[in-house]
């Protein structure tokens, strides 16, 4: 999670969680698991804006689109939305930090205080 969405990790169903599928990507999930979770978190982080300012700092904007679902249950206990901002001296660095606030501060306090 503090890495910033970097890589989906052990799943194989990348086309389905691009595609926001929720359906596919929950069959492909429990497919791949086997049992083995309770619960799947997953979704996409996408760039929302990225601009260099009159000062020369580059500014970044990432729009998580997050969700549980409940293999136990065969629910969807929690969805929601993040967006996080940075700005770095490069465009790469605005990027990495606002992923990184996103996935490393922002979406652990949500799911915590929210499910």
């Amino acid at each position: 999670v503090q890495k910033g969405f970097r890589r989906i990790g052990m799943a194989d169903f990348t086309a389905q969680l691009a595609a926001g599928d929720d359906t596919a990507t929950i069959k492909a999930a429990k497919n791949l698991f086997r049992g083995g979770v309770e619960r799947f978190i997953y979704g996409t982080v996408r760039i929302d804006g990225l601009s260099q300012g009159a000062d020369g700092l580059w500014s970044c904007s990432v729009v998580g689109k997050i969700s549980v679902h409940d293999f136990k249950n065969d629910v969807n206990v929690y969805s929601t939305t993040l967006t996080s901002q940075a700005s770095a001296k490069s465009a790469d660095a605005a990027i990495e930090l606002a992923r990184a606030k996103l996935a490393g501060e922002m979406l652990p306090l949500d799911l915590y205080y929210n499910m």
